[in-house]
């Protein structure tokens, strides 16, 4: 079965409002820049906010899911909360030691490899449909804006590790990314698509409050640059 990527992110239309600059990926766009790409990459490295919710996703679960993933090359986290890296710059996610979270790089080569080799139901292995919404908080004061919308002290967090917390009264994964691809402070937030909007127009107005910006995935992924679409 092959993968359907999410065509549109569930924050798209708001982020057609700011004017955005869109770049094709999948089956649809993602916000490539909102200011020129060296604002956005200034920006990123002090305090931004970033949608990249359309990467594909797929959740694995049951008592093989680990061996099922080795078989395919990819290594599972051993440790609860923990991560580890894919062959195309996505993350595989421990959930509880028998779930995992997957969600691809630009390329969405790994996960749309295991979904096509994954039927809907096989022993020991269980498809868990993911559509999260994913966002990219960034820069040197990105802990501020946690701070403001979570109790939960991040600055205790090192590099791959992920937590299950509440921000802004949504249930978020949080996931502090390794600084080898971030020389600043970076952290992946995933909810659930339907409480997307919600939480982005929270974190874009603390965004705000703090002098930080939205701004487009070329801001962490330079590759994408030379794919713009357009204004639209």
């Amino acid at each position: 079965m092959a993968l359907v990527d999410r065509v549109y992110s569930p924050v798209h239309d708001v982020q057609v409002a700011l004017g955005v600059h869109w770049a094709p990926l999948g089956e649809g766009h993602i916000a490539l820049r909102v200011g020129s790409l060296e604002d956005d990459r200034t920006a990123s490295g002090d305090l931004s906010l970033c949608d990249v919710s359309i990467l594909p996703k797929l959740g694995l679960k049951g008592g093989s899911a680990d061996q099922w993933l080795l078989d395919r090359g990819v290594e599972a986290p051993i440790a609860k909360f923990s991560t580890s890296a894919l062959d195309d710059g996505g993350f595989c996610v421990n959930l509880s030691g028998y779930e995992y979270f997957l969600e691809s790089g630009l390329a969405g080569s790994v996960v749309m490899s295991l979904s096509e080799d994954l039927p809907m139901t096989q022993d020991g292995v269980y498809r868990v449909e993911r559509q999260d919404a994913a966002f990219v908080l960034s820069g040197k004061r990105a802990g501020k804006v946690l701070a403001q919308v979570c109790a939960l002290d991040f600055a205790e967090l090192t590099s791959g590790d992920v937590v299950l917390t509440g921000v802004a009264g949504v249930s978020c994964m949080i996931l502090r990314q390794g600084e080898s691809s971030y020389p600043h402070a970076c952290f992946r937030l995933w909810c659930d698509s339907s409480l997307a909007c919600y939480l982005w127009g929270i974190l874009v107005q603390v965004t705000a409050d703090l002098d930080g910006c939205v701004v487009g995935a070329a801001a962490h992924y330079p590759q994408l640059s030379e794919k713009m679409i357009g204004d639209s």
